[in-house]
């Protein structure tokens, strides 16, 4: 049975469910690999210091802002999300969300568990993975297998999801183009349906020439009007 989003993050208010846990797990392992993706230039890593809010280590917590990833528990399962702390505020969105979801996608086929979360400040130093401060290392270590797998994962899901995306334009195109026949259809048949009677036509060719002898007159106030202003000037 296919959940709605959410259903398959968690299991409840604050418990993911081990699709959400590998998930989870993805993000976390191709993290530091994945950091010059999610922070591409020098400035990116002016706010990578401690006391600032900003992730240090790869790690996550329970509505922990010092992690990476902040699991934010709702009241119901549908609610609950991950939030993605380390990208920068100069980074490319799309490729930042790719970059994350094959990164999610990788710890999901590989059935990746998360570490410990985190309670306290985890830009501390302690055994989790630290991330890359500088662009040099972030780019050196973006030749690493995680960021290989989570590249490929990447392509797969867009194409897939490219080929989704074709087939129901596809579609939608088809159901344009049956409801466009319908309309003209429906249009004529109100045209015909729409047709003045005898006695419209009447009353309109009775109006007729009194329209015409209106336009005229005001044809002719508008002449006067023009030369009486030229002899002015003049």
């Amino acid at each position: 049975r296919k959940k709605k989003t959410g259903e398959a993050l968690a299991d409840g208010a604050e418990a993911l469910s081990d699709l959400g846990r590998h998930y989870l797990g993805g993000l976390i392992d191709a993290m530091p690999e994945l950091t010059a993706l999610y922070a591409p230039t020098i400035n990116s890593y002016k706010r990578y210091v401690p006391g600032v809010w900003a992730p240090l280590t790869a790690s996550w917590g329970v509505e922990n802002r010092t992690t990476a990833v902040r699991l934010i528990p709702g009241d119901r399962p549908t609610s609950t999300r991950l939030e993605y702390r380390q990208t920068a505020a100069d980074m490319n969105p799309y490729i930042a969300i790719a970059a994350s979801l094959g990164a999610g996608l990788h710890g999901i086929d590989h059935g990746i568990e998360p570490p410990k979360a985190e309670s306290g400040d985890a830009s501390l130093p302690s055994a989790e993975a630290p991330l890359p401060r500088d662009l040099g290392t972030a780019t050196a270590w973006l030749n690493g297998p995680q960021a290989m797998t989570a590249a490929t994962n990447t392509t797969s899901a867009l194409h897939s999801a490219a080929d989704e995306s074709r087939v129901s334009t596809r579609r939608r195109t088809q159901g344009h183009s049956t409801q466009a026949r319908r309309r003209k259809t429906q249009g004529v048949r109100e045209r015909v349906i729409t047709m003045p009677t005898a006695s419209q036509l009447a009353a309109r060719a009775s109006v007729a020439p009194l329209m015409r002898r209106v336009s005229k007159n005001h044809r002719a106030d508008t002449s006067a009007r023009q030369r009486s202003v030229a002899r002015w000037f003049a």
